[in-house]
């Protein structure tokens, strides 16, 4: 998920250098950026598509394999007001991307109003679920630097394995600020953090908030096409530069909503009794309730997943008689699992992810880049 929390579907989630405006929009060139990007990620029962992408297109800059672990923390956690206080590059690139930090604080509002209190380190109703923005997660991950791949793995059998522990040592200790005992924490798993030779400055475009802001304000398929084009222009022209971009859409233009793949995400909780019935042992027994308490106490919201954001890579671009196709990488792993009928002959299972047409992305509404 790339805006919005979604407890039964886990989607989640404008500096133009000489160099992009000189890249041609008509050409259809080919590009393939996914073998510099490695193996596809796998997101697994988290809400973090915008830390793997994060992390994809961090890596692809500094030439290594980044942990999204780090960066999803680093959002969440992070003091919005210290780092305005303390950080001047911060406040410049504020000035020049005014709706980041409305955005960011927006983002996070919304979904810490919907956790039941102290339940933040749960995995099922906490920090793991939440949804951001991949250009501010971008930035405030460089704080402190950045976490490689190998020190803080994020296979999602690894994550679930550090929910644990961190449940674990969380109750046994006596630090009662958990953004305080989890950045100690991540310190000392990711060791000597890898700093780049510069400061990767984050961009970004919007069309709107999210797809439900898209849907409502633009219902019209062939409006919303018109108002996407200069999403769909500035793909090409980093394409073209050698640029991989994140774009933020709805999943459901790729999946198909009946098929196995959804089904198992939206009904994943009530496969996470094992995790649970371990975390109560390790006197954790607040997410036990937390967990009961949303699957048997309250009603499923019908329209909580119906939107289902996303964030996803554009690493490459063909020509297909005469169409212009433009490879979408997921962090589903690898696999075509759960795609539209229509991509099946078109997704390529090592990479994880699909070819497209970009009108084959009604719902495409933001881009983000280094």
């Amino acid at each position: 998920m790339r805006k919005k929390l979604s407890f039964f579907l886990v989607f989640s989630c404008l500096l133009v250098s000489n160099t992009l405006i000189a890249a041609s929009t008509d050409s259809c060139a080919p590009v393939d950026l996914r073998r510099k990007l490695g193996p596809p990620r796998d997101q697994g029962d988290t809400g973090w598509c915008y830390a793997h992408t994060s992390a994809d297109l961090v890596g692809f800059q500094l030439g290594q394999r980044i942990s999204p672990f780090d960066i999803a923390a680093a959002f969440v956690f992070t003091d919005l007001r210290f780092l305005s206080n303390q950080d001047n590059r911060w406040l410049s690139f504020l000035k020049q991307n005014d709706k980041i930090e409305l955005r960011w604080q927006s983002n996070l509002q919304d979904q810490k109003n919907q956790l039941e209190p102290g339940v933040v380190e749960c995995f099922d109703k906490g920090f793991y679920q939440f949804g951001g923005l991949d250009e501010a997660a971008m930035y405030v991950s460089q704080k402190k630097g950045f976490c490689r791949e190998a020190a803080l793995p994020t296979a999602p059998s690894a994550v679930q394995a550090k929910a644990e522990e961190l449940l674990a040592l969380y109750d046994s200790g006596n630090e009662e600020d958990y953004s305080k005992f989890l950045d100690e924490w991540l310190d000392q798993k990711c060791g000597n953090r890898l700093q780049g030779k510069k400061f990767l400055v984050p961009s970004s475009l919007y069309l709107t908030e999210t797809v439900q802001d898209l849907l409502e304000t633009y219902p019209n398929l062939e409006l919303r096409r018109q108002k996407q084009q200069f999403l769909k222009q500035k793909i090409d022209q980093l394409i073209s530069a050698q640029i991989p971009v994140s774009i933020g859409y709805s999943a459901y233009d790729l999946l198909d909503q009946n098929s196995s793949r959804v089904m198992k995400i939206k009904f994943r909780a009530k496969n996470l009794q094992t995790f649970f019935r371990r975390a109560s042992d390790l006197k954790a027994p607040r997410c036990e309730e937390a967990r009961l308490h949303r699957l048997y106490s309250e009603p499923a919201d019908e329209d909580e997943d119906i939107h289902g954001d996303h964030a996803s890579l554009v690493v490459a671009r063909r020509s297909v008689n005469g169409s212009c196709q433009y490879f979408v990488r997921n962090s589903f792993g690898k696999g075509c699992d759960g795609y539209l009928g229509s991509l099946l002959k078109r997704c390529d299972i090592e990479a994880g992810g699909a070819w497209v047409t970009l009108d084959e992305l009604p719902t495409l509404y933001s881009l983000a880049w280094l």
